[in-house]
């Protein structure tokens, strides 16, 4: 039986480096986490057919979005 020399085990597995998201990515994810409350709201206004607050929902928006201020 020969043995193996050290040098003759295979490197480590190298992962490749993540990847970091990009700011169009980064937006579309705030704006999305943004809007969701307002979305769901109005849908659960719609479901319920309650039209005044279906109003007060859309007269209220969703909170500030600091990344359109930025444009």
């Amino acid at each position: 039986m020969s043995s193996l020399p050290g040098s003759s085990l295979p490197p480590p597995s190298k992962r490749p480096a993540a990847r970091l998201p990009t700011q169009a990515e980064l937006d579309r994810q705030y704006l999305h986490t943004s809007f969701q409350p307002l979305v769901s709201a109005l849908d659960q206004a719609i479901d319920d057919g309650d039209a005044a607050r279906v109003k007060d929902e859309l007269d209220a928006g969703p909170p500030p979005v600091p990344i359109l201020k930025r444009l």
